[in-house]
């Protein structure tokens, strides 16, 4: 039941709705926003890392390192260190150049496209908040990988440094793997929640303006 403001009977329910949807909307594009501004903090952070890191082992490293570890952590492939700079640097960036577009893709403003997920009749401000979500999605994915790649590179430069039969940390690499997985895996669930969230919202507002 609406609230009367006076003057005889129920007031119209549309002024009270759109005030309370509008509310509730603003603060979870407020959120989102802070989200995404924190994974751009948190990726550029580990592109500058990445640069440092490189220009310190540029030149520190000997002219046989391994390329590639068994299960075991034993080396088993060998080659040159620019080459092995080179392939952590061209992974780094190249995911980065791969990512960046498609985020920008994502949240493009377009109210006629359909998204999976949601109803062929959702309306255009669902749309834009599912359009978020997933931006939001990519862009903490794009900085988890960052992070991942500049901490597997790290292991890999400190078991060349010395001598290029030493072992790799094994128990520190799959550490991290374990603890980037989780976050990704983390990440899906959150998303899915919240999609169901913002249906669930989206058919609310809908109801209170019939």
């Amino acid at each position: 039941k609406f609230p009367d403001v006076g003057g005889g009977g129920a007031a119209d329910p549309r002024p009270w709705a759109l005030n309370h949807i509008e509310t509730d909307w603003s603060y979870r594009k407020a959120m989102m926003a802070i989200a995404q501004e924190v994974a751009i903090g948190i990726d550029v952070l580990a592109l500058i890392l990445s640069v440092i890191q490189y220009a310190i082992y540029i030149g520190n490293l000997p002219d046989r390192v391994p390329y590639h570890f068994d299960g075991s952590g034993n080396p088993d492939q060998y080659g040159g260190p620019t080459g092995l700079i080179a392939m952590y640097a061209a992974l780094q960036f190249g995911l980065q150049a791969f990512m960046v577009p498609l985020i920008f893709v994502v949240g493009k403003e377009d109210d006629s496209c359909s998204i999976n997920g949601l109803p062929a009749d959702a309306t255009p401000r669902v749309k834009r908040e599912a359009r978020r979500l997933a931006q939001s999605m990519l862009m903490w994915t794009n900085a988890l990988d960052a992070w991942f790649i500049l901490a597997i590179a790290q292991l890999n430069f400190m078991a060349a440094k010395d001598t290029p039969d030493q072992k790799m940390q094994m128990d520190t690499f799959w550490t991290i793997f374990g603890l980037f997985t989780a976050a990704i895996l983390g990440g899906v669930v959150f998303v899915i929640a919240r999609m169901r969230e913002i249906r669930a919202a989206g058919a609310r507002d809908e109801n209170r303006l019939l």
